[in-house]
């Protein structure tokens, strides 16, 4: 039988899990086997009784269907994030399938097991992990939400667990060859490939380039100012680079304000819309990596040539070198270099390695 954690024993070969609210003692036999494997599902149960027991005990009213409490969460994302409208862009993807697959459901009855049903159901639909990820982290900034709204008494998210965030980080770092393949489809969809050599000669992140307005944009003085989107150090400027210089120059004519307009002149292009085009680009390219991974190569690059970890810091929009230090990466070669070099300053102690 596998060691038993507070609130958790076997009865007849079972897990039961006891536990208090308000001076009343719950106590339920689950139907799980006292096992080590099955004693983190008997956990999660008691997690979700004892939200259940919260919910009917503090709050009473009407139930919230879940479609419903998503439409008053999207409006108050779009309402909190309009410094960041991708962020309510996002949030939105996210909370259209969940809504799919959630709709019919109370807010207070959806559990762990039904996040982990979402989960199953999206990787059947050919849902990539990065995804997944990114829904499920919508979620439970819904489900934060709704416990500040009291339409729930805890956040389920919190029992789920999250898929790898490997591939969301899309540290990988192009070859010359794979960037040629890539941008040779790419430039099939103009916003995709001007997006995607800017990243590539200037760092920036999708975002930060298509909420660029023309009057961040100086080519007199070959700057790029870049306003705030995730932190104060994130606002910077940026010399140009030849070919930023080109691309931003053609993109520089005619009316609007925005260097990536969308289909609606008033707004942006999307972020959506550009994920959209770089993933069907990877496939027509038989090429595979996330869009990040742009930003990702130009940083490697320049400090291959550069070695010069506070300019990468700026010109990325960082505070601390901590988080620059994850886009660095150097090949086989460059580490085979730095050991040499280090090898043939030392003094060997013979007496020791013989």
């Amino acid at each position: 039988m596998a060691k038993r954690e507070k609130g958790i024993r076997e009865k007849r070969g079972r897990w039961e899990f006891r536990f208090m609210v308000g001076g009343v003692r719950h106590t339920v036999l689950t139907d799980f086997a006292a096992t080590a494997r099955n004693l983190p599902a008997a956990r999660r149960a008691m997690e979700e009784h004892r939200a259940k027991v919260i919910l009917n005990a503090v709050l009473p009213g009407r139930p919230v269907r879940f479609s419903e409490a998503a439409k008053q969460f999207l409006h108050w994302s779009k309402m909190e994030h309009q410094e960041h409208p991708n962020t309510a862009k996002r949030h939105a993807v996210s909370m259209a399938s969940l809504t799919h697959f959630l709709g019919r459901k109370q807010v207070d009855e959806v559990t762990a097991g039904d996040l982990e049903g979402y989960k199953t159901w999206r990787r059947e639909c050919g849902i990539k992990e990065v995804t997944i990820r990114h829904d499920l982290h919508a979620a439970s900034q819904f489900f934060q939400y709704a416990v500040k709204a009291r339409w729930a008494a805890s956040n389920p998210v919190k029992l789920v667990e999250m898929p790898s965030d490997s591939e969301s980080r899309n540290e990988k770092i192009l070859s010359d060859a794979e960037e040629k393949a890539y941008f040779a489809d790419a430039a099939r969809n103009r916003v995709l490939f001007d997006v995607g050599r800017l990243m590539v000669n200037q760092g920036l992140r999708p975002s930060e380039a298509l909420a660029l307005r023309k009057a961040d944009v100086n080519l007199d003085r070959r700057e790029l100012e870049v306003p705030k989107s995730k932190s104060k150090a994130s606002s910077r400027t940026l010399n140009l680079t030849g070919e930023s210089l080109v691309i931003l120059g053609r993109r520089m004519a005619g009316d609007g304000v925005w260097v990536f307009p969308g289909s609606r002149k008033a707004e942006p292009f999307t972020y959506s819309g550009l994920v959209g085009a770089h993933n069907r680009a990877l496939e027509r390219s038989g090429t595979s990596f996330g869009i990040y991974s742009l930003r990702h190569t130009f940083a490697t690059r320049f400090y291959i040539k550069t070695k010069d970890l506070d300019a990468l810091r700026k010109i990325l929009g960082h505070a601390d070198l901590k988080t620059v230090m994850r886009y660095v990466h150097q090949d086989a070669d460059e580490l085979r270099k730095a050991m040499q070099a280090y090898e043939e300053s030392m003094t060997p102690l013979w007496g020791v390695t013989q």
